[in-house]
């Protein structure tokens, strides 16, 4: 037992049983409490469990949080690794266990109402921009001459503006940033000097040693599978001058807002975009990068334009915040995405610009009104039965329903379909899904099923949500599954069952859990 040989974990659990047990209603049965801890991050949920039913979540979790949470975080990075799993059930009877659970990349993690069980951690859902083609004669529009000549202007200006002049860096040679992929005109500009704090708008310039180590910034944001199986990159504006992608290889970071965001010189642009172009992307940009100029000269320019016509302010007499609509892309932005409630708005509202579409109250809806949306890409509907015909036109990436029972007969080889959830009253035949080609994640966890078998012909299908009863019912029906890469649990399954659904895939592999257990004098 891990109590007699580890004493200060055993008398935290005895401390935290003791506090579950005082906060506990009358008639409480039992009262159980779930943690996930790992690095920088902490979820925790309690439910007390009466003869009448449960109750989650209750004022007294922020209480013992603010007393436990530092003890908890001590046993996992002692304990555990630095990640674990902990689950604490107190009794009526005063017994009490408290399990600790390592998570390794062979269990099960808990997510919000679900758990995540990853199978393939090199595998992660395509994205759109990964197959669209490039320019068919790429040329960049940036001058390496005229970049130097720009720069020099525009620190002038901006040094005149904030009355001071912070000296030049060091320069490095442009051959060193173009080794790594810059284009030429930004790699000129380090000719002058590494990096400068006034430049440029919103964002920092950084040095190379600085860059260098920032390199990673341009990959792919991914917020694991939980959030990330059915994320939606909409296009940007101009359509195809940037890659549907959240990150590139072939993308260049050059300046950062210290939140999180980053400028980079795009090499690898959509058909209608040039090498070099500005592109801003990071945390900010989780739906998809933003189109800033056609190069770093073109942004210089803009920079320049901008302070001769005064369209600036000034913080702390230190940097010079630049205006004028050339920098606005909130609306834009904005106006790619609607949310109706479909008794005060009808469809025919729904303009063209917008690529996600959310629809509450929808009842008896005419879907055929979105054709006036031509790139509608994410789509989420709450109506009674509808009629899915109309979606067959559109380019679909990504589709939520919540319907009393549907159809999905009309749906049938849509070329870009990639992630579907339904939620259903009735029953409904899935096996329309198996002839999309693109088809990569569903959750069908609230949905009524009649024919769960029917998934493991979806070859393309690799991510899967569903509650434990349908799992069963699965696994009981077909000796194969599809080839997933993640699968989730839907619903507050505590540890222990977590782990049982976990062991029926071939890459588990059982925790060495940690045990403690007592007995409250109640």
């Amino acid at each position: 037992m891990a109590s007699e040989l580890d004493p200060p974990a055993a008398a935290v659990f005895r401390s935290l049983a003791e506090a579950m047990a005082d906060a506990a209603p009358d008639g409480c049965t039992a009262a159980v409490l779930t943690c996930d801890v790992s690095a920088g991050a902490a979820r925790y949920g309690l439910v007390f469990e009466r003869p009448d039913g449960e109750i989650r979540n209750a004022p007294p979790l922020s209480g013992l949080m603010d007393r436990f949470r530092e003890d908890l975080r001590t046993i996992v990075e002692r304990d555990a690794d630095g990640a674990a799993g902990i689950e604490v059930t107190v009794r009526a009877s005063g017994d009490y266990t408290a399990v600790v659970s390592p998570r390794g990349g062979h269990q099960p993690w808990p997510g919000f109402g679900c758990q995540i069980f990853v199978i393939d951690h090199d595998h992660l859902p395509p994205q759109p921009g990964e197959e669209q083609e490039g320019p068919a004669a790429p040329a960049p529009a940036g001058d390496p001459e005229e970049a130097v000549r720009l720069l020099r202007e525009v620190l002038a200006l901006k040094q005149e503006i904030v009355e001071h002049a912070e000296e030049l860096r060091p320069p490095v040679a442009p051959e060193r940033l173009t080794a790594l992929g810059a284009p030429a005109d930004l790699a000129a500009l380090y000719g002058v000097t590494d990096g400068h704090p006034l430049m440029f708008n919103g964002y920092e310039w950084m040095s190379l040693d600085e860059l260098r180590a920032r390199m990673d910034a341009r990959l792919r944001w991914w917020p694991g599978w939980e959030l990330g199986w059915d994320d939606t990159v909409l296009e940007c504006d101009p359509p195809d001058t940037v890659r549907r992608v959240t990150g590139h290889p072939r993308w260049f970071p050059f300046a950062h807002d210290y939140g999180g965001n980053y400028l980079v010189a795009d090499m690898a642009p959509a058909a209608s975009g040039r090498p070099g172009q500005i592109v801003r992307m990071g945390r900010d940009y989780d739906d998809g990068p933003s189109y800033l100029a056609d190069s770093v000269t073109g942004l210089l320019r803009m920079e320049l334009n901008a302070l001769r016509r005064g369209d600036y302010s000034t913080l702390d007499d230190e940097y010079v915040e630049l205006g004028g609509p050339e920098w606005e892309e909130a609306a834009a932005r904005n106006a790619r995405e609607r949310s109706i409630d479909a008794r005060r708005a009808t469809l025919a509202s729904v303009g063209p610009q917008v690529q996600r579409l959310t629809v509450h109250h929808g009842g008896d809806l005419d879907l055929d009104m979105l054709r006036n949306a031509p790139g509608l890409c994410d789509l989420q509907l709450e109506c009674r039965d509808p009629d899915l015909r109309p979606l067959l036109d559109l380019p679909l990436h990504r589709l939520h329903l919540t319907v009393d029972t549907v159809d999905l007969a009309p749906l049938a080889r849509h070329p870009e379909l990639r992630s579907v959830t339904l939620r259903t009253e009735r029953p409904v035949s899935v096996a329309p899904l198996a002839t999309l080609p693109r088809l990569h994640g569903l959750d069908l966890s609230e949905a009524v099923v009649a024919d769960l078998g029917k998934l493991a012909d979806i070859e393309t299908l690799r991510f899967l949500m569903l509650t434990e009863e349908q799992w069963r019912e699965l696994r009981s029906g077909t000796d194969r599954l599809p080839p997933l890469a993640a699968a989730g649990l839907a619903g507050e399954d505590g540890l222990e069952r977590a782990l049982r659904w976990a062991s029926g895939f071939p890459t588990f592999r059982a925790p060495d859990e940690l045990t403690f257990t007592g007995r409250l004098e109640r």
